[in-house]
């Protein structure tokens, strides 16, 4: 019963690795495509370079709201357009001004906190992928001394390469 359960668990990630480079081919063709080659071309596709967090660190959401509602073309175009030269003119013609430029505010502060949830699972992703990797570098060492069996040593090596491709 143990052995056939470990085969049932090979080849469970036999068809699990043919699935994913299944899949692989298929967003290669849809990538491919998009990029104006044909679907059955072999671009080289490179690696994705590490992430630079201290780009994220160096952000500063209040000046950059403040440089990106000075630089809006909507914005600008609804300051510089005619008005009614009354009152009541001024008034609308400021509220509209001031709603563009909460808007623009709020969609910064979306776009930083999108950012900053991103790098959060980006690091989430990279202690997994490290913790993986030292799992990894056991199994290979006890599955070197017998101490292991090949469907162990195969769902460690199914789990590091989960944790890599999240990481990446």
């Amino acid at each position: 019963l143990d052995v056939q359960a470990a085969k049932n668990q090979l080849l469970g990630a036999e068809s699990a690795l043919l699935s994913l480079d299944s899949s692989l081919q298929t967003v290669k063709s849809s990538l491919c495509v998009m990029t104006g080659w044909t679907a059955d071309a072999d671009p080289v596709i490179g690696e994705i370079p590490e992430a630079d967090l201290t780009v994220i660190d160096s952000y500063d959401l209040a000046s950059d709201t403040v440089k990106a509602i000075g630089n809006n073309r909507t914005l600008i175009s609804q300051r510089t357009e005619s008005y009614e030269k009354s009152t009541s003119g001024i008034s609308a013609h400021l509220g509209i001004v001031d709603q563009g430029e909460q808007q623009l505010t709020i969609q910064m502060q979306s776009m930083y906190d999108d950012m900053i949830a991103k790098r959060n699972a980006y690091e989430s992703a990279n202690a997994g992928f490290q913790s993986a990797s030292m799992a990894k570098n056991v199994a290979d060492q006890k599955y070197s001394l017998g101490m292991l069996s090949q469907s162990e040593y195969l769902e460690a090596q199914l789990e590091y390469l989960q944790k890599k491709s999240a990481r990446d």
